[in-house]
């Protein structure tokens, strides 16, 4: 249920995060599956590029949030601007930590598979 929740209260960027995932995924398996020896640091590179772009997406997401949360936090009043910050930066965290996640699981998929790769 946390993960649900996640997309409710990260915003579209989540939703461009998890394509971005199912797409560097997608290129992943590809990559592993073309493998041999003669071209393995080029998928080496490939994955490793590729499986930067959900937490590239997600650092743009928190960008976003950040910026809109800048332009928000003056226009509350003093006594709960503490709040609305600390609030806000914790929603805009999410896509980030999101993206961070998936690209760390990308490359060890990636990492992994390239280990077997066909000789």
């Amino acid at each position: 249920m946390q993960l649900i929740s996640w997309f409710a209260e990260g915003g579209l960027y989540m939703w461009f995060v998890l394509f971005g995932s199912l797409i560097a995924l997608a290129v992943t398996f590809g990559g592993i599956g073309v493998c041999n020896d003669s071209n393995k640091r080029v998928c080496l590179k490939v994955i490793i590029f590729v499986s930067l772009l959900p937490i590239i997406i997600g650092g743009l997401g928190y960008y976003h949030g950040y910026t809109t949360l800048m332009s928000v936090v003056p226009m509350v009043d003093p006594p709960f601007k503490k709040e609305i910050f600390e609030e806000g930066m914790s929603y805009a965290k999410i896509p980030a930590v999101f993206g961070g996640i998936v690209t760390f699981v990308l490359l060890i998929l990636g990492l992994v598979g390239l280990r077997f790769c066909k000789k």
